[in-house]
């Protein structure tokens, strides 16, 4: 029993190692990179319960993948997914420096637009900071005002201090 759980410990060790190995590794390519970042995303299996240290290495390989391949098109999507992570850990700041990052870094990534809304809705709701979801609302109908992204933001700042009854209930009385 003991060397079952002596292999066992060996076993997770070892795997530990060899993952931080390949992510700092600074001769992969970025195809390698991809492929530990696949890896590592397959091994968070989203039905058990939530492994801290497999997501902190998932949040620090998707920033060494952009550090490492900063105009692979991968880039983007990956630093947007280590914002959803650290939100989910309740780095709500981190999360929102990294998609602002994302947004005004890379101005061709196709959920640009998301990246700005979605730090007016982290201001608003996880940070309760009204003025500074605004302000976040008001930059994206400003810079992308035909976007379904500003149409949101609009009803967004309609409802900033209203609270979420109050919100249904307002619906509610429209039909």
């Amino acid at each position: 029993m003991i060397a079952i759980r002596f292999l066992g410990l060996i076993t997770f060790i070892a795997l530990c190692i060899s993952c931080t190995t390949n992510a700092e590794d600074k001769n992969l390519s970025c195809a390698e990179r991809q492929v530990v970042v696949n890896s590592m995303e397959a091994g968070l299996n989203l039905d058990s319960e939530f492994d801290t240290l497999k997501v902190t290495n998932l949040i620090r390989t998707y920033a060494e993948f952009s550090n490492a391949c900063p105009n692979d098109s991968l880039t983007p999507e990956y630093l947007t997914r280590r914002a959803d992570l650290l939100r989910g850990m309740g780095k709500i700041r981190e999360a929102i420096k990294q998609l602002l990052s994302v947004h005004d870094g890379f101005p061709n990534y196709d959920r640009n637009v998301m990246c700005a809304l979605l730090v007016g809705y982290l201001y608003e709701n996880e940070l309760e900071d009204d003025e500074m979801a605004e302000k976040m609302y008001r930059n994206v109908i400003e810079l992308y005002p035909d976007s379904r992204e500003a149409d949101i933001s609009r009803q967004s700042i309609k409802h900033l201090g209203i609270s979420p009854e109050d919100v249904v209930r307002s619906f509610q009385v429209i039909q």
